[in-house]
């Protein structure tokens, strides 16, 4: 229960670093998402018990979590990656040759500030969909985990 707990924590303190550092957003943008994003902890308590009806609890646990990595994975900044490993293996090759220097022109000009874009110019829609989708996969596992606990203890 606790990690559930921290993970929602987790994401409602780091969303205003993120939007700001890679989409150049304040804090009122970021504060309205994230009051946007508690606005969903309702909706989907309703859809949990609604749900419980038809699924064992187990069941919808184990849809969340699959749900949740996936949007673990959909969150990650794979430009940024890419354009990291790219980079690294660029240090240690010599720059004698014509397409190691073009690579290492576009990996010059692709960083702002020392830091890679997010995804390939659909960040901002990636970020909100997969952040969404992280906070109502723990705020499902939440009450299923609650309404396991009730049963379990007297």
């Amino acid at each position: 229960f606790a990690f559930i707990e921290l993970v929602a924590e987790i994401l409602i303190s780091s969303c205003s670093m993120i939007v700001r550092r890679y989409f150049g957003w304040h804090g009122s943008k970021a504060g309205f998402m994230i009051a946007s994003l508690g606005a969903l902890v309702l909706p989907a308590h309703f859809i949990v018990e609604r749900e419980s009806r038809f699924y064992s609890e187990r069941r919808i646990l184990k849809a969340s979590i699959i749900f949740t990595f996936g949007a673990i994975l959909l969150i990650c900044n794979y430009e940024g990656l890419v354009l990291d490993c790219v980079g690294q293996t660029m240090k240690h090759v010599e720059s004698r040759n014509e397409m190691v220097k073009r690579l290492k022109s576009i990996l010059k000009h692709s960083s702002k500030h020392g830091e890679f874009p997010y995804d390939w110019g659909a960040g901002v829609f990636v970020y909100i969909i997969a952040l969404s989708a992280i906070f109502i996969g723990s705020i499902i596992m939440e009450g299923v985990n609650t309404s396991l606990m009730s049963k379990a203890v007297p």
